[in-house]
């Protein structure tokens, strides 16, 4: 069909790929905490946050860039993605990742987890935004719980 591409390598193997269209997770992220309650102005806010966390993080599954991906890290054990370079803090954090450690990570990451690589980032120690973002990707795990195709 049109939504493949065939790739012949110099093994003799034939690899095909499917084509898909792909949804930005963060689209509907403002409606979506709106809807939740949330002020239209925090949740505004929380998208740019998450916007520009893309300097590092991806919010798609296995996509790892100078940070680790994000995909359903609500619930996630701490440090446990497939990212080659979690500090030896994180790595040492036992649990997973909830509402209430994540808004306090992105507040204050250094002081929250002495060691960690995330160094002058997060919110500043703004909590009220800091858990807008947790309750942003708290929404965004939900939602690609719902919408990914099991295949």
């Amino acid at each position: 069909g049109a939504d493949r591409l065939a790739l012949w390598l110099d093994t003799n193997e034939l690899v095909v790929l499917r084509i898909e269209p792909r949804v930005d997770p963060l689209d509907g992220l403002v409606a979506g905490l709106a809807a939740e309650g949330m002020e239209t102005e925090l949740a505004e806010l929380a998208h740019d946050m998450l916007n520009g966390c893309r300097q590092c993080h991806s919010y798609e599954a296995n996509v790892n860039g100078a940070g680790p991906s994000l995909h359903k890290i609500i619930g996630r054990d701490i440090a446990s993605t497939s990212f080659a370079n979690h500090s030896q803090a994180l790595l040492s954090a036992p649990g997973k990742w909830n509402s209430e450690n994540l808004s306090a990570y992105l507040a204050a990451p250094e002081e929250v987890v002495p060691g960690t690589l995330m160094l002058g980032l997060g919110t500043g120690g703004d909590t009220d935004l800091a858990r807008a973002i947790s309750a942003a990707l708290a929404w965004m795990s939900a939602r690609a719980e719902i919408t990914e195709d099991p295949r």
